[in-house]
């Protein structure tokens, strides 16, 4: 089952419209895109506003939270772009895979919890998919107790609230966002903030002051519910909010947003940790910071705008210069750290700058596409099967079906052969397959001229298994051992790898890539079920499909294969693949993060979820295995492991293809240069 899972640093914000920005003029600006106003706590769509609109304010001078706010509608911009691409991937296709038909209901219930869905296109849906009625309940109707139902989400952030399986019954969090971390460490229910990054408490009709409003997912937690708090004025927030916004806040200046990385629960506690120990700072500086912040909505009602970040990014700066709350000169200091943050004028000191050089990641784009790789996994997966011979073996099977050279009569193995025949012009041909598998994989038996072969794939595959083997040979031993020897590969040295193979798949899975895919995971199932008819295992004297096509390679084909040897490359590869399609945005990311679960690696008895395939969501443990079983069958020996595990150098790789003109490219090949290739099978053979 696919989940909705949004991960990875949020997008730099606009820093003209921040308060420090605005302080230096006549007065801050509005927030960068108009938003509605909540009045039940669910969050709602942006307002359909004439240009030169602004923002309604909510309450009475209301606390809006501009980061998280900007983080959630980037999450629904994601959704809906998502539940666009996967009903063009149906209409493309006819039909959808079901952890992509998964996928989409999880968007859809996502975008319905949200009060989203006035954006999302119904005609275009899939037939016999609607959008679903919102799972989440009035804030009045939400469960108080702390061992209730977990309640769903009404916040798309995967930071804030996790990421979910809306579609299973109940609704399961799998990973547990900033606020309900934050609840299993205090015991202090918060509600979900709303579309402007307003807080429960700064909605005119929200629940009472200082009590939460929905009970965080996970259901059944053992903590003890938190002393009450006294109601606060409507100008401020409560203290858990407080601590859930400077979590937050530490958080994404630490750049630690995903919620599905290891490092993200103890980072939780340490943030806390850090606004707790300086919690008379923290709250000082917001004071200031929100008095900066002040201005005024269309008609003229007030509000405060603030960034998370920007907040405790000052409070950490100013503490560790050893400013006190109680400083005569802390105004003075926050305004000046603020505008050193945000970048200084014509009459900034220059030394009360601070040094914050941009983030290059945040304006790049994606290097490594998971659906380039899960196009990848199943070429992948096919070119073991060709190479087995047993795409040809069903074809000699209709070959001699239709020379009535079969013993088959009325029945279901003749149906299948007939229908299989009756398509062969809407399949792939050999040749066409082989050009594909050249292209991708650089695997023999393509035609130069259908396109550059992927050169570089077989030295980044063999890194990267012999990388992981390694490194989990070493944990495992060290484990054993007791000892705190120095592992020679590490997890960077494993990440890297991975994101050198994983970048060089994405390059090559474009184009055709997944469409060419998609074809050729029907095509393999029908063959599966054609080789295990009992009729036709029958006429060759086979239990298993494996036995008839060594028998039909033995008799017509020229010799069988080792099959052991390419089942086992086929699956093993394909779980290879599908991990860095999982892993995608944590390996384009160059943050210190942990890549592989030591304690999975150790644990040989980790099993996944029971009816979840290692080809769709495997594990590390998964991933270990696999590698190893590669590098056992394909007889890699263990000096040859050791050589490769150590890093070299990145090929120089584009992120996307990049096309050559056919006058550059004759000129090219006229020297004996060979010329890169296009999209992805744009000169494969066409239909005739």
């Amino acid at each position: 089952m696919s989940t909705r899972k949004n991960s990875g640093k949020p997008k730099a914000r606009d820093p003209d419209s921040g308060p420090a920005a605005a302080s230096a003029a006549t007065g801050p600006s509005l927030p960068g895109s108009p938003l509605n106003s909540s009045t039940s706590g669910a969050a709602q769509p942006p307002a359909n506003v004439s240009k030169g609109a602004t923002t309604m304010a909510t309450g009475s001078n209301p606390i809006m939270f501009l980061d998280l706010s900007k983080n959630n509608q980037d999450a629904i911009k994601r959704a809906l772009a998502d539940v666009n691409d996967l009903s063009l991937q149906f209409k493309q296709n006819e039909g959808l895979p079901q952890d992509l038909e998964q996928q989409l209901l999880n968007d859809l219930q996502f975008l319905s919890n949200a009060g989203q869905t006035d954006s999302v296109p119904v005609a275009n849906l899939p037939p016999g998919i609607k959008i679903p009625p919102s799972q989440a309940p009035p804030p009045e109707a939400q469960p108080q107790d702390l061992k209730s139902t977990p309640t769903a989400p009404t916040v798309l952030d995967p930071m804030f609230s996790g990421v979910w399986d809306l579609t299973a019954a109940p609704i399961n969090q799998l990973k547990a966002g900033v606020r309900d971390t934050m609840f299993k460490i205090t015991g202090n229910l918060v509600g979900d903030i709303d579309i402007n990054g307003e807080f429960p408490s700064q909605r005119p009709s929200g629940p009472p002051k200082g009590v939460g409003v929905s009970a965080p997912g996970g259901g059944g937690s053992s903590a003890a519910a938190a002393p009450a708090l006294a109601a606060p004025s409507p100008k401020d927030l409560t203290l858990p909010e407080k601590q859930l916004a400077a979590v937050y806040g530490l958080m994404e200046n630490d750049s630690l947003t995903d919620p599905t990385v290891e490092r993200f629960v103890p980072g939780v506690s340490t943030a806390l940790g850090e606004y707790t120990a300086s919690q008379a700072l923290f709250d000082g500086v917001l004071n200031i910071i929100l008095s900066l912040g002040q201005t005024t909505d269309g008609t003229g009602v007030p509000f405060r705008q603030v960034r998370a970040h920007e907040w405790t990014s000052v409070a950490r700066t100013l503490r560790a210069q050893g400013v006190q709350a109680n400083d005569a000169l802390l105004a003075l200091k926050v305004q000046t750290t603020l505008a050193g943050q945000v970048g200084g004028g014509d009459a900034t000191p220059p030394s009360s700058i601070d040094i914050d050089l941009p983030d290059l990641e945040a304006q790049s784009d994606i290097e490594i596409q998971s659906d380039n790789l899960q196009a990848m996994q199943a070429i992948y997966f096919a070119a073991q099967l060709e190479d087995l011979k047993v795409f040809q073996v069903v074809d000699k099977l209709v070959e001699l079906f239709q020379n009535g050279m079969l013993p088959l009569g009325k029945g279901n193995a003749g149906n299948t052969l007939y229908d299989y025949w009756k398509q062969a012009i809407k399949r792939m041909t050999e040749t066409e397959r082989r050009n594909l598998y050249f292209r991708t994989f650089g695997f023999a038996g393509g035609d130069s001229s259908a396109g550059a072969p992927n050169r570089e794939f077989n030295d980044l595959w063999l890194r990267f298994v012999s990388a992981v083997s390694s490194y989990a040979r070493q944990v495992t031993v060290e484990n054993l051992l007791r000892t705190n020897i120095p592992i020679p590969v590490s997890q960077q040295q494993v990440k890297k790898a991975a994101r050198d193979l994983g970048a060089n798949l994405s390059l090559h899975g474009y184009g055709i890539g997944y469409f060419a895919a998609t074809e050729l995971q029907n095509q393999i199932r029908e063959i599966i079920g054609l080789l295990s008819d009992s009729d036709i295992k029958t006429a060759y004297g086979a239990r298993d499909m494996w036995q008839v096509i060594d028998q039909v390679a033995s008799l017509e084909l020229g010799g069988a294969k080792n099959s052991i040897r390419y089942r086992t490359m086929a699956t093993s590869g394909a779980i290879i693949i599908r991990w860095l399609a999982e892993h995608a945005a944590v390996l384009v990311s160059t943050d210190q993060i942990i890549v592989l679960d030591v304690n999975q690696l150790r644990n040989l008895n980790s099993l996944r979820a029971r009816g979840v395939k290692a080809t769709v969501k495997p594990t590390d443990r998964d991933l270990v295995d696999a590698c190893d079983q590669w590098l056992a069958v394909t007889g890699t020996a263990d000096k040859s492991v050791e050589d490769y595990a150590q890093p070299v150098e990145a090929p120089n790789l584009t992120s996307r293809p990049i096309y050559v003109p056919q006058v550059a490219r004759d000129l090219l090949e006229s020297v004996g240069i060979q010329a890169p290739g296009g999209a992805n099978g744009s000169t494969m053979m066409r239909k005739s």
